[in-house]
Formats: structure tokens, C-alpha cells, sequence
């Protein structure tokens, strides 16, 4: 299951060949299921981490409601716990402040205080996941890619506008407050996505367009997922709901 972004909602899609309807369902009491093989996966939007938003095109329901109706959707709608849990909130809050905030975002830094407040809301997140879902399942927190802010061309060669004062520095800084915040939380997991792109020499190569990672991306992604909930099967066993 996951709590995430557009790039989670693009996994989902690649993995079962579904397009993203039109316009795109946020409702808070719904969670977006894909079927495929073996394998069951789930996206409810976070839509950021601020309690009180703004949020993107008007979606409802503050992050916490939001989490707390996600998971009450998956129990509902499968009878168990998930087997493990994805979560990124990076791309949200970087939408937020470039559009209704440009302040906190100057210099190619995000202001201190704004970076401290971020933190502390992801970790209060964070917490929430903790205590509502089981022991056995397993927690991951993905980075969030650098995107291609005016730093490369666009594919066809064209150069790309800066999106909303937003550069690749910003998304690095939070990636690294969100590392920091993860070591106060042992139960969760770290999927780096820089480590992943780290070969790259420019963002559009690993980009299907400004902030989205291409589809050969979002499926070392997911193979990623499943190695680490494999590893982590083998040291902690299957949750109850498996046997």
C-alpha cells in the first residue's frame, strides 16, 4: 500500500497497463487498486504533509485523515492488514510552497524554519502509520526523485521552464531531513531513490517528463519494494494474515 505521490500513482499504473482516468479520483474515502499476477497494490494520494494544506487542486481531507481513511479502505476492501507500507510526501510540498509559498523557496535553499516544521510533521506522520498498522508489516520511506527544474532540456530538445521556483536542490534538502527524521524511527525502511539514479548524468535521462520518473524507473522501484519486504519476511517471517 502506499501513501504517496504521482510516482507511486505511476508504478501502479506501468505495473497493470492502467491509464490514470480523467479527471484523476482523490476521493478520501477511496484507495486506487491494481490487480496484477500475484501481486495486489494500493495508492491513496497524501496530498503533502501540512495539516492544514493547501492542497493540490482542492483535494479534501487533511494528511492525517487521509492516512487514517486509506488504511480503513484497505482493511475493508481486503479483509487484512497491508503487507507492507510505501510513503513520500516530497513532490506534494514542493508543489505547495512553489505555488502558494515561493518565499520559503529562495536560493536554492528551503527556509530553515519551513524545513524544521516539514520535519516534524513527516515524523508525526510517520507515528500515525506506526500505531495503526501491525508489527508485521513492513514500513518503507522513499526519497523523492530530483527533478528537472530548468536544469536539462526536455527530451525533444526544448528547454524546460522553472516549476514554480522549485530546483533540484530543494528536493535534495528534503530528502536529506527526511533521512535524518528516519533514524528516529527504527521501524521504517529507507529506499533512496539518488542512490538509484545516482549513474545518471542529467535528470531527463531518468524522467518521462519534468518530475516523473520514466517507466523502466518506476519498475526497479517496485522490484526494489518486493526485494526489501522479501528480506525482511526472511528475518521477521510472514504476517499472520499470509499463513
Amino acid at each position: 500500500m502506499s501513501f504517496g505521490d504521482s510516482n507511486d500513482r505511476n508504478i501502479i499504473n506501468d505495473y497493470c497497463a492502467k491509464p490514470e482516468p480523467h479527471p484523476p479520483r482523490h476521493e478520501i474515502d477511496s484507495i486506487r487498486a491494481c490487480w496484477h499476477a500475484n501481486l495486489t497494490m494500493t495508492w491513496q494520494p497524501l496530498v503533502g504533509i501540512h495539516p492544514t494544506g493547501p492542497y493540490w487542486q482542492g483535494i479534501q481531507g487533511s494528511p492525517p485523515q487521509r492516512l487514517q481513511h486509506g488504511l480503513i479502505a484497505q482493511l475493508r476492501t481486503f479483509q487484512s492488514p497491508p503487507d507492507f507500507i510505501t510513503f513520500s510526501s516530497n513532490l506534494w510540498d514542493l508543489w505547495g510552497w512553489g505555488n502558494h509559498k515561493p518565499e520559503i523557496l529562495t536560493n536554492n535553499q528551503v527556509e530553515a524554519a519551513a524545513l524544521q516544521e516539514w520535519a516534524e510533521h513527516m515524523s508525526a506522520l510517520m507515528t500515525q502509520i506506526e500505531v495503526n498498522v501491525p508489527a508485521e508489516t513492513m514500513l518503507i520511506y522513499r526519497t523523492g526523485a530530483p527533478g528537472s527544474w530548468g536544469q536539462c532540456p526536455n527530451k525533444d530538445g526544448t528547454p524546460i521552464a522553472n516549476y514554480v521556483g522549485v530546483t533540484l536542490h530543494h528536493m535534495l534538502q528534503l530528502n536529506m531531513a527526511a533521512r535524518e527524521v528516519l533514524e528516529r524511527h527504527p521501524r521504517w525502511h529507507l529506499m533512496d531513490l539518488e542512490l538509484l539514479l545516482a549513474d545518471f548524468k542529467c535528470p531527463q535521462e531518468y524522467l518521462r517528463d519534468f518530475v516523473h520518473v520514466d517507466a523502466y524507473v518506476a519498475w526497479n522501484i517496485l522490484n526494489i519494494y518486493l526485494n526489501m519486504l522479501q528480506t525482511f519476511w526472511e528475518n521477521h517471517g510472514e504476517p499472520p494474515w499470509r499463513r
